[in-house]
């Protein structure tokens, strides 16, 4: 794990600078608000965005970078030393021709060189978009059965399953699980997690595609069913993944707040991530929670409970 902090005009421009630092990507780290930006009053006063970036994966060793070179056989190797001995004659004999005809022939197997790499290269280049094209994710544990589930969810399903047919996703699946609550008075949250093959297209950078495919969904639902549907559109199980990390740091965020004695401001997050601190922290009785802000800048506050 890493952890750096970064300064910027504004919270998105401290974050892309960290990233880039990092050598990461977005959605690979975790961020939090130190400290928002101020104008002042007449340029008086004025502090950049202060944001506190967490790099929580692992980077490849040494030895897993650098490919060991594939040891030849000996039938490969009787068969490159016939060609090897004629290189060799011919640069003996282009010696006496001249140094123009030694360039040319330089130039010439430089250029041999340079296609085969080239084509290496783009084969290299194919292979990882085949291995991704040919993952297949099985469906959850905790799916239930059709007589489990609300009629809401059912036309849900139908809907999400016709959209993904539309979107030639024909090797997928919906099964429908129950989201775990953050209170006790608070609505059932359905979760529609799509599995089978090529699920991973649905996601996006950091979800957005996926949040995209679950806005539609809702839309559609709420005209079908006549009524609001709570509804979690999912693929591969990525937001219980996510879920995983969220309350990790939900957890170090909490205690980072109680041992410092102030409000730790965490980044912008959609409702169902904002969700997932609150359940996380909900049983600690030295912290409490506060969704702030609007839009698409709402976000978390963990503050520490005074006696």
């Amino acid at each position: 794990m890493e952890i750096i902090e970064k300064t910027g005009p504004t919270v998105e421009a401290a974050v892309k600078a960290g990233v880039e630092e990092l050598g990461v990507t977005p959605d690979q780290v975790m961020v939090e608000v130190i400290e928002e930006p101020n104008r002042g009053l007449l340029g008086i006063g004025a502090k950049p965005a202060r944001v506190r970036i967490i790099f929580m994966g692992q980077r490849p060793s040494a030895q897993e970078e650098t490919a060991p070179e594939p040891k030849k056989d000996d039938h490969q190797a009787r068969r490159e030393r016939p060609q090897a001995d004629g290189e060799q004659r011919h640069r003996s004999e282009s010696r006496n021709e001249g140094g123009r005809s030694r360039q040319g022939g330089d130039r010439r197997r430089n250029d041999r060189g340079n296609r085969r790499s080239g084509g290496d290269r783009r084969r290299n280049d194919r292979r990882p978009q085949r291995d991704m094209e040919d993952t297949f994710t099985e469906p959850a544990a905790d799916e239930l059965p059709d007589e489990a589930v609300d009629a809401g969810a059912l036309v849900g399903r139908e809907v999400l399953t016709e959209l993904l047919q539309k979107m030639s996703m024909e090797q997928t699946q919906v099964g429908i699980r129950k989201a775990e609550p953050t209170r006790d008075d608070e609505e059932v949250h359905w979760v529609l997690n799509v599995s089978g093959k090529n699920v991973n297209r649905l996601i996006g950078r950091r979800g957005e595609t996926l949040a995209s495919l679950q806005y539609i969904t809702r839309l559609v639902v709420s005209r079908k069913h006549d009524t609001h549907v709570n509804l979690i559109v999912d693929a591969g199980q990525y937001k219980d993944q996510r879920s995983e990390k969220l309350v990790d740091l939900a957890e170090r965020m909490a205690e980072r707040a109680v041992e410092q004695n102030r409000t730790i401001t965490m980044e912008p997050m959609p409702p169902n991530e904002r969700r997932i601190i609150h359940l996380a922290l909900r049983e600690r009785d030295d912290v409490e929670t506060q969704s702030v802000g609007e839009g698409h800048s709402r976000k978390v506050t963990i503050s520490p409970v005074t006696s």
